[in-house]
């Protein structure tokens, strides 16, 4: 998974590579609260999209990408 910009502050590209279909991008708080989810399930492998972020909070967090049974790739974000 590819993320920028990053450090972000309105807005992230994602670009997933995956072998199993995803479901959700999910964004994780440092103190461990799912704080954000999306709906990826009509996305395709090496596909970009963008996730608007304005309204999360500054902060670290940890984006990950959920498939039906687990949570896949996590990366790092710096939201200011």
């Amino acid at each position: 998974m590819r993320i920028s910009p990053n450090p972000a502050k309105e807005y992230i590209n994602v670009e997933v590579d995956f072998k199993s279909q995803p479901t959700e991008l999910v964004l994780i708080s440092e103190q461990g609260y799912i704080y954000f989810k999306k709906d990826i399930s009509n996305i395709l492998s090496d596909q970009e999209f963008t996730v608007h972020i304005s309204n999360v909070p500054a902060g670290k967090y940890l984006v990950t990408i959920k498939d039906n049974t687990q949570y896949l790739i996590p990366k790092k974000l710096i939201v200011f």
